[in-house]
């Protein structure tokens, strides 16, 4: 359960810390401060985030999450706190990062042209006049507020674009290349109670190489693979869309050397032994894609750079009380308002 939520984490949280990794709440010397009000999170700078502010993105990740997977995904356990704790801490470091950005876009002259606050207002409109009254007074939300965070929120892209558009984003296809395969895993580890993983004894693990032999010889015989799996696969799946540096490297040597329907032979990892068959060698819909994900990375370590420099000596004011009563599990429905759907559809962003 823990895996697959990582897993779930890696994909809605991208609308949630959608520009780069780098600003975290946490890396600042902060001060706890009774200084700020009780509607006041944080301060960095001159920027000061609210409750009303955050309660925009508390509600529509809620409605996020509990659509695909239900009200009980915030007390899932994770190693350091519930699922709740841990996105309360990556809307943390999401608000830092955006008032951050529009510190850094008004130190660079970077401002929004009239135009673009006029789609800001047209969108937190829309977003606005989806909530109900009871969720207006949960999240002491404003017209005005609403319009302020989508026109951060629209600076802190421009900002990005701006310092970006230089960046050489070209990507070979060699580069992106994903191909598809299918994996008998025979494992040479073994996992304690407490979910550590040790590995096996020498004499297990030759006897774990013998099964993997005696599968390998039976798929070189012509018995089909995916039966084969069915029978000796340990792993957590069978297939698998394989890019480079996603794998362990004897792995990735191995599977990217063949071509469709072939077999490897015994690929030995630190999860222990692989017999791999190629699919695909050529994932051409996977390889665009992948290209396209290499570029945006290049672009988000192309702005880190400038964008650490300038956040590395800003201080905050941290609102310890204030933080506590964010809570995902709150009353706030807003059913059907959803601060990115309204933004994509009014600036016309996929």
């Amino acid at each position: 359960m823990k895996r697959y939520v990582k897993r779930l984490l890696a994909g809605i949280l991208t609308a949630l810390l959608f520009l780069t990794g780098c600003s975290k709440l946490a890396d600042k010397d902060i001060q706890f401060t009774v200084g700020l009000n009780e509607d006041q999170l944080f301060k960095i700078g001159r920027e000061t985030a609210t409750v009303p502010e955050a309660m925009i993105f508390v509600t529509t990740q809620k409605n996020i999450y509990e659509k695909a997977y239900g009200s009980e995904i915030w007390d899932i356990d994770l190693s350091n706190g519930t699922f709740e704790t841990y996105v309360r801490e990556s809307l943390q470091n999401f608000l830092a990062q955006m008032k951050c950005m529009v510190l850094m876009a008004a130190d660079r002259g970077i401002e929004l042209t009239e135009e673009e606050k006029r789609l800001a207002k047209e969108a937190a409109d829309a977003y606005y006049g989806k909530l109900s009254e009871a969720d207006i007074a949960y999240m002491k939300l404003t017209p005005g507020t609403a319009k302020s965070v989508y026109e951060q929120y629209c600076l802190a892209n421009k900002l990005v674009e701006e310092l970006t558009k230089d960046v050489n984003v070209e990507v070979s296809d060699s580069e992106a290349r994903i191909i598809q395969v299918e994996q008998i895993l025979i494992k040479t580890y073994a996992v304690d109670a407490n979910g550590n993983q040790a590995p096996l004894s020498e004499e297990d693990k030759a006897a774990k190489r013998q099964t993997a032999e005696e599968a390998l010889h039976k798929a070189e015989s012509g018995t089909d693979f995916s039966v084969l799996a069915e029978s000796y696969n340990e792993g957590d799946a069978v297939n698998y869309k394989v890019g480079r540096g996603e794998f362990p490297e004897s792995f990735e040597e191995a599977a990217f050397a063949l071509s469709d329907g072939e077999l490897s032979g015994i690929v030995e990892t630190e999860y222990g032994y692989h017999i791999i068959k190629c699919i695909e060698d050529y994932d051409m819909e996977g390889t665009e894609m992948h290209k396209k994900e290499i570029a945006e990375r290049k672009k988000s370590e192309a702005f880190s750079q400038v964008y650490d420099t300038f956040t590395a000596g800003l201080t905050a004011e941290y609102n310890k009380a204030a933080w506590d009563q964010i809570r995902f599990t709150g009353e706030a429905r807003a059913e059907g308002a959803d601060f990115y759907e309204e933004y994509k559809a009014v600036f016309g962003v996929q």
